[in-house]
This record gives structure tokens, sequence and C-alpha cells, in this order.
């Protein structure tokens, strides 16, 4: 937990470097953190983060669809603390189609999976499963 102009002055400079050295290894930049990092994501863009496992459900995660299109490959899980517990199958599975369908393109877009915790019926955690692993997008 820092302050994001804290994470601009000492994190981002250390954080460019390292990915500049990765992308001249000719690999890609895969970031994970926790929590609400909305503010500098703009920032990981800018210094070569090309895929983010970050946790959406706790942001707006339309918000960042519209946001980055294109710029950014999101990595992220189903939400754990509502819909795979509590939701019927039917609606994990709009769950999973509302966030590929909301990140999904060819440039950037959307890696889907989830957290399957003993609360988590296993019709959910198929329902999750099925969705994430048969879409395709553009989505007919």
């Amino acid at each position: 937990m820092i302050h994001p102009s804290l994470w601009r002055g000492i994190f981002k400079p250390s954080y460019k470097r390292l990915f500049d050295a990765v992308h001249a290894g000719g690999k890609h930049v895969f970031f994970h953190s926790d929590g609400v990092i909305r503010e500098i994501i703009p920032d990981l863009v800018e210094i070569g983060v090309d895929a983010i496992n970050a946790q959406i459900p706790c942001m707006d995660a339309s918000e960042l669809a519209r946001a980055f299109p294109g710029r950014l490959c999101f990595v992220a899980g189903a939400d754990r603390q509502h819909w795979l517990p509590f939701g019927t199958p039917k609606e994990v599975e709009a769950h999973c189609f509302a966030l590929a369908d909301g990140f999904g393109r060819n440039n950037g877009g959307y890696i889907g999976g989830g957290e399957i915790g003993g609360d988590v019926p296993l019709t959910n955690a198929e329902a999750m499963l099925r969705t994430f692993a048969g879409y395709t997008y553009p989505r007919p």
C-alpha cells in the first residue's frame, strides 16, 4: 500500500529498467498486483507492461475495458467473493461472458480464470471453466 505519487517516484523508474530488459530479451512483461491499482495502470502501460493480473472485481471492470482497449491484456478471475460462491451457474456464465466481452479483443485482450474455494459449488466452477474454455472473440 503506497500512494501513487510515491510509487511513481520510487518504483516506476526501477520497473521501467526491468521491463526494458525483458523486452530487449524478446519477452513480454506479465505483472501481478493485488488491490485497487486503477490510478497507476496508465503508468504500467507507459513503462511496458503487456499483461496485468489484477483484482478486476475490486475495480470497475467495464471502465477498465473502455480505458485500455488493445493496450493491455488483463488476466483476471471471475468474482470469487460474490458470483462464484453465491451465484447460479447461469449468473456465473453471464459474469464470465461480461468480463470476456468487455476486455476481449485481438490486440490486448483478456485471459479468464478463477479461484475455486471450498465455498464454490461445483456447478459454478464448471460454468466458469466451460465459459472461459469455450470463449472466442468476437463472440457470434
